[in-house]
């Protein structure tokens, strides 16, 4: 006699509406095999655009939300969550679960949410507490983050789960991709200042002057106007190209074009586009912040500097870009670190077992 699969409400981002690292991550999701005996139904609250459309998904999050509560067995509400405004949101799906006596988890995704709490008002701090409090489980991105929500939760609701990526389908769909033919460093990600970005930029007419074929192409939209006159005031415009936000597709062929990738960030989780970069055979120039160092093992996979050093910053670059061995020999690592650890199918079992855990008894 065949079992039907357990419903599951998971909450996040709309996987093709808005541009991040969570709807990567999603997307991910839902072309796995995690449906079988889970049936995941996935809600988006939230797309790109001005209020008017995210009050509109919000609305809509709610009555499909509130649909499946009633008239559904849900076992189980998986909410993807983050600072400011995201947090906010999932504030009313969480009180909706435990009104009608569900299972939640919440899965942290923010790079800055110790920041979100410790410098917000008491109020907002109580509100944190009362999730996490009211949380069956939560999920982390790396064990950096244990010290944190340890001090808010007790260690048995905290699950360590890093992102994940698929490895064959980045490795099968740049088989027809080659490098460029100058030496290439590609950013990929919001264009603002906390992503280091201005650093690069300050730091490249130097690298240009002592490899003068190095290219540095930018996905990702942000502050661009401001950017596009930090590359007209370096005299750049013949070495940066500014291709705004891209499809998925088109930044798996950027992976697959360039020779390096770096993401100078002041605060991160654990960036779904470094684990994509790895995955594409890329050396890895960033910072130890976040997840991050958990990822690269400097001298064998990338380098890694303080956020805002802009010397060692500039330093990597000219230890890397014109060492074609070396890069080589790093891109291998990281096809190898994410074959070993960060490979989509296990994710899927992970995520699997966690499930099995938070249900306990409740599950059939």
């Amino acid at each position: 006699m065949s079992v039907d699969p357990v419903l599951i409400l998971m909450l996040g981002a709309h996987p093709y509406k808005v541009k991040g690292g969570v709807s990567s991550w999603a997307r991910n999701i839902l072309a796995s095999d995690l449906d079988g005996e889970f049936r995941i139904q996935y809600v988006a609250t939230m797309a790109d655009g001005p209020w008017i459309i995210k009050l509109g998904w919000m609305i809509r999050a709610l009555g499909i939300f509130l649909f499946f509560l009633i008239a559904k067995r849900v076992k189980l509400v998986h909410i993807h969550g983050s600072k400011n405004a995201s947090f906010y949101r999932k504030l009313f799906f969480i009180a909706l679960a435990k009104v009608w006596k569900k299972k939640v988890i919440f899965h942290c995704h923010s790079g800055k949410f110790d920041q979100f709490y410790t410098e917000g008002p008491a109020w907002q701090k109580s509100l944190i507490r009362w999730v996490l409090s009211v949380s069956d489980r939560i999920v982390v991105l790396s064990p950096q983050w244990i010290a944190f929500f340890s001090e808010l939760a007790p260690m048995s609701k905290l699950t360590i789960l890093e992102n994940a990526v698929s490895l064959d389908y980045y490795q099968s769909k740049g088989l027809d991709i080659s490098r460029t033919a100058e030496p290439t460093l590609l950013f990929a990600g919001l264009l603002t200042e906390n992503k280091g970005i201005f650093d690069l930029l300050s730091i490249l007419p130097e690298l240009i002057a002592q490899i003068p074929s190095a290219r540095l192409l930018l996905a990702g939209s942000g502050d661009v106007k401001r950017i596009a006159a930090a590359v007209k005031e370096y005299d750049l415009e013949e070495a940066v190209t500014l291709a705004g936000w891209v499809a998925p597709e088109t930044l798996l062929s950027f992976y697959h074009q360039a020779h390096l990738f770096v993401l100078p960030s002041y605060y991160e989780g654990l960036p779904m586009v470094m684990l994509e970069a790895m995955a594409c055979g890329l050396p890895i120039v960033s910072t130890k912040v976040g997840g991050i160092p958990e990822l690269i093992e400097e001298g064998e996979n990338g380098y890694l500097i303080h956020p805002g050093d802009r010397k060692a910053l500039l330093q990597a670059l000219m230890i890397l870009l014109p060492n074609h061995p070396l890069r080589e020999a790093m891109g291998r690592n990281n096809i190898r670190k994410i074959r070993e650890k960060y490979d989509l199918p296990m994710y899927i079992q992970k995520l699997k077992s966690l499930y099995l855990e938070v249900l306990g008894e409740h599950y059939e």
